[in-house]
């Protein structure tokens, strides 16, 4: 937010609850702001294989992120 970022992209499987939850205090703060926009890319085993198709799905649809947030950190997409 104090970045100036819109659009969040959060990867990571959300069936945990240590995930689910950093994704719920996502969102909450991403509310608080009405013109932020969270994505989730739901990753069902988190092996570089894996997580790279997800990715390459969610790009497909044109719509990309100006931060990512991969389960813990987020940074700002250059």
């Amino acid at each position: 937010v104090k970045q100036q970022r819109k659009h969040w992209l959060f990867v990571g499987n959300t069936v945990h609850d240590e995930i689910r939850l950093r994704y719920e205090g996502l969102k909450h703060v991403a509310n608080a702001s009405a013109d932020v926009k969270v994505d989730l890319v739901q990753i069902e085993m988190m092996a570089f294989s894996e997580t790279l198709k997800k990715a390459e799905e969610y790009l497909q649809g044109g719509d990309r992120p100006d931060a990512i947030s991969p389960f813990q950190t987020l940074l700002p997409w250059q």
